[in-house]
């Protein structure tokens, strides 16, 4: 049933039948089941009645208005009841006619129909977004809004998106992995427009994160935001859409908060005007007029009701946190707690100091005044030696060596100039006086706080920066340091946790999380740490800037002095103008120096390097490249060679020769067709889909491999990531299967990772190709036996494929020759390859020749013959033999008789002797 616009749906039927009950109605108290209706024309679903619940008194509430379509050159504003439309004792205003279709009111105004229909300003404690809707306030679902949750395994329970008053995040699955938590809004814009967002992840790095889904399609992954919020816009045409918030999650480990949290979302393009302004929410207030938002009231300040146009001050004794719409008891300042103040030394003075101690901005304590601070003492002045990078000055003040040049501390009074081949690359800036937040060029710090239990962002304590006091539980302060300086610098920290297990800090580099620092208790500040990082950039520019922040993360409730991350003191080297070098370093290779005192060595350009020495480039040796400027010379692999201007490796790829020195035997591969496919392969591993291009990189790097910013990878092989392709290898060497049954591509020299646990790792890939005539021109195929899991997905890929084009280049050695028997005089030829091969000569056509019949010869019938003369000549030797034999005992026994004394008569007579007669 569609909703009546009467607004009362038989309300003297249900009103008896709760009579009979004998319930009573207190309509003070009465609810409203309307979590599943959509209340305005934003809808991108139709409006349905499912459920009555307990009427309330009509109020204009529960008068909603939308317009219609334009008729002509006007349309017209009418008013309908809001979903479930269950309320009591309400009239419908009249529907406005001749609203002109080109009038559309900006943000800060509403539609005023009271007269001649006009675009009018918003009064104070109230607001519009003109031709849009803004959810800024979570404590009920908007029914444009569904959540789900998804996992992997069937035994367990996940958690979809849950409000948090001020925000919304994916819900609590610290516990659960190979899960996805989704968050669905059906919107439906009445004109083209867009829709924006504000949101954090605090997730697994590379692994688990956020996936922008509009309209069943994929529009971005963000996996960690590094403890910020950032902003998201996307345009949307007219019409209803789907747009979706999914947290994926794979297979193991929980990092951060484990989650996504969205602040404010925006959708503009679902109307043409409101006709009246919102008033402002709870915990915020607008004083001026025509505003489109409303203001977050001021830390120490609330707002009890809707509408305000300005908060209210906390009583004595209470504060509060920005936005709120009530107040808390406050700590008291004690001047027992180090946390709460800290001290400032006078400059010197006939040898003498004076040290005193005040309290930390923004005090977070209460009645400070009250607590008696320290009292004030002098001290006498310690001689202290210059650092390295300084040097004394005549008013015996160490200061910064100038540009180009070096000292290595101590007393002394000049520094040393660098000669060619060095340069005072390495400044170096201390940073351990903290009364001012650092603005420099090349070295700038900001600090704020995200959540909606921020008390303020880091604060400056003299000796130290922390990240304050008074937080409630999921705040997040930060401070962010931006450094610009050549490659090759290095960051120094000393540092202390001085927080309850349960909360942790989080470093990110230029977005991505470096490391992860868990809390331990430790609330004295005893357990001091240092950090060293490297400042290092792999593109092709000559300075970097990097932006470094720490974020403290408040997972726990409860607000103490043992709750904050504390840094000392912060050295970087390596900024450009800015500090002073404890030396003049050797120039690395690839880069060098002509003139004395430079502050750094210039790039060689691509395609040479610099000597050890490093005051000249010159190109590399033969064998060798440099793709890039500013690098050492890379060997070439095998069967690659360098092109004339040293900067990549070429292949001959129609002859990739192999030869055994035994045999001297020469074998030919040929990949020219196998480099013509481009084609993509996905590999699907633990839920995610890993996208490699790998057949169009064969014979030279591929020209799909980009960074972020579309500059060329010089890669033989990558892979798809939220942050670009990521490149596999840049040298190749081809090295051949055994029993030449094809090939294996290794390549080298990817992408180096900086830092982190894989720093200074460059990533490596393997692509073996077996020889399979079967695999026809469709291109080559993944190797029934590949198995995904052996994929290294950060920094390592190995892939096993078929193809017929790995098979042997074909040449005149491998052909066999047939013929035909001879027939009228003709008999015909025909080729045949006598092992598997593929590309080089193609086979000889078959060829039809003269023959003589009386010479031609059956090829059984010699075979007959040959045997026939085998058999009689070996029949001729047996029988010569056997006679030879035979002979030689008669003659034996003629000779015995021959030799005897007695006559023969008389032997005869005897019978000594017995002839044989046969």
């Amino acid at each position: 049933r569609k909703h009546s616009t009467t607004g009362r749906l038989n309300m003297k039927a249900i009103l008896t039948i709760i009579f009979l009950l004998g319930v009573t109605l207190a309509l003070d108290q009465c609810a409203r089941e309307h979590d599943s209706y959509c209340f305005d024309e934003s809808c991108g679903v139709e409006l349905y009645e499912d459920d009555v619940g307990v009427p309330c008194e009509c109020t204009e509430d529960n008068i909603g208005a939308k317009f219609s379509s334009c008729v002509g050159n006007s349309r017209q504003l009418f008013y309908y009841w809001k979903p479930p439309a269950t309320c009591l004792n309400g009239t419908l205003p009249q529907p406005v006619d001749g609203i002109p279709c080109n009038l559309k009111c900006s943000p800060g105004e509403y539609l005023d129909v009271s007269n001649t229909p006009q675009c009018a300003s918003c009064p104070a404690g109230t607001s519009s977004y003109g031709w849009g809707h803004v959810w800024d306030e979570w404590t009920d679902w908007p029914a444009q809004f569904t959540t789900k949750c998804a996992i992997g395994d069937p035994t367990k329970t996940c958690n979809g998106w849950t409000l948090d008053g001020e925000t919304i995040n994916s819900g609590d699955n610290h516990e659960n992995h190979y899960m996805q938590s989704s968050l669905t809004l059906n919107i439906k814009l009445v004109m083209s427009g867009w829709f924006s967002y504000s949101y954090m992840v605090s997730a697994e790095d590379r692994y688990d994160g956020l996936y922008i889904v509009i309209d069943d399609l994929i529009y971005s992954f963000i996996s960690n935001t590094a403890g910020a919020f950032r902003t998201a816009n996307y345009s949307l045409s007219a019409g209803t859409h789907t747009i979706s918030w999914q947290y994926y999650k794979d297979r193991s480990m929980s990092r951060g908060l484990d989650k996504v949290i969205i602040d404010w979302i925006q959708i503009m393009g679902t109307t043409w005007g409101f006709a009246k302004c919102e008033e402002c929410p709870l915990g915020h207030y607008q004083n001026h007029t025509g505003s489109s938002t409303c203001i977050p009231c001021d830390a120490g300040t609330y707002a009890p009701t809707v509408g305000l146009g300005q908060c209210l001050l906390c009583e004595s004794g209470k504060t509060s946190y920005p936005g709120a719409a009530s107040c808390f008891l406050q700590q008291q300042c004690s001047d027992l707690n180090a946390a709460y103040y800290t001290y400032d030394y006078t400059p010197c003075s006939g040898g003498q100091r004076t040290k005193t101690y005040r309290w930390i901005e923004p005090i977070s304590c209460l009645n400070p005044n009250s607590s008696a601070l320290p009292a004030t003492t002098l001290e006498a002045c310690e001689l202290q030696a210059c650092r390295p990078g300084e040097y004394i000055t005549d008013a015996n003040v160490c200061e910064y060596c100038p540009s180009g040049s070096s000292s290595h501390g101590g007393l002394v009074q000049n520094c040393s100039v660098c000669i060619w081949g060095y340069a005072a690359s390495n400044r170096t800036l201390y940073l351990d006086s903290w009364k001012n937040w650092p603005q420099e060029p090349s070295a700038s710090f900001t600090t704020g706080c995200t959540g909606t239990s921020c008390y303020s962002g880091w604060r400056l304590a003299s000796q130290y920066i922390d990240s304050g006091l008074g937080h409630g539980q999921d705040a997040m302060p930060w401070v962010e340091m931006a450094l610009t300086g050549y490659n090759d610098g290095r960051l120094y920290l000393e540092y202390t946790l001085m927080c309850e297990a349960g909360n942790e800090a989080v470093l990110s580099m230029d977005g991505i999380v470096l490391r992860t620092f868990q809390c331990a208790g430790d609330c004295q500040g005893t357990d001091r740490k240092n950090l060293t990082l490297p400042l290092r950039s792999f593109d092709t520019s000559e300075t970097h800037t990097w932006r470094l922040r720490f974020t403290y993360i408040k997972s726990t409730s409860t607000v103490s002095t043992c709750d904050r991350f504390v840094i000392h003191n912060v050295t970087a080297v390596g900024l450009v103008d800015l500090g002073g070098s404890p030396d003049c370093f050797k120039c690395r290779n690839g880069t060098s120096t002509t003139t004395f005192g430079q502050d750094h060595c210039a790039a060689c350009p691509a395609g040479t390097s610099s000597l050890p020495d490093g005051d000249i480039c010159l190109p590399c040796e033969d064998g060798y490249f440099a793709d890039q400027a500013g690098m050492s010379c890379l060997a070439c692999g095998s069967q690659t060679f360098p092109n004339e201007g040293r900067t990549m490796c070429d292949l001959n790829c129609s002859h990739i020769a192999f030869v055994t020195a035994a045999t001297n035997e020469t074998r030919i591969y040929d990949l020219t067709m196998i480099g013509q496919y481009n084609q993509t392969i996905d590999i699907h591993r633990n839920g995610t889909v890993i996208s490699f291009d790998v057949l169009g990189s064969i014979c030279e790097w591929h020209p799909q491999c980009t960074d972020a910013s579309g500059n060329p990878l010089d890669s033989y092989l990558c892979y798809e990531t939220e942050f670009g392709w990521r490149n596999m290898g840049k040298v190749m060497d081809i090295t051949e299967l055994v029993n030449s049954t094809g090939l294996v591509l290794n390549y080298s020299e990817g992408l180096q990772f900086p830092f982190g646990f894989r720093g200074g790792l460059k990533c490596t890939s393997q692509l073996t190709l077996r020889c399979d005539p079967s695999v026809d021109v469709e291109g080559p195929m993944l190797d029934p036996g590949f198995n995904a899991s052996t994929i290294d997905a950060t920094c390592h890929i190995e892939l096993l494929m078929r193809s017929r084009f790995a098979c042997l280049k074909c040449t005149e050695d491998d052909l066999d020759v047939h013929v035909t028997d001879c027939k009228d005089g003709q008999q015909t030829r025909f080729y045949a390859f006598r092992r598997l091969c593929s590309g080089g000569m193609t086979l000889p056509e078959p060829e039809v020749v003269e023959c003589s019949p009386e010479v031609t010869v059956k090829s059984n019938t010699v075979i007959i013959l040959i045997v026939v003369i085998i058999i009689f000549f070996l029949g001729v030797v047996g029988g010569f033999g056997f006679l030879v034999f035979r002979n030689r005992q008669l003659y034996e026994k003629y000779t015995q008789l021959a030799n005897r004394d007695v006559p023969m008569e008389e032997d005869l007579q005897s019978g000594a002797v017995r002839l044989e007669t046969e």
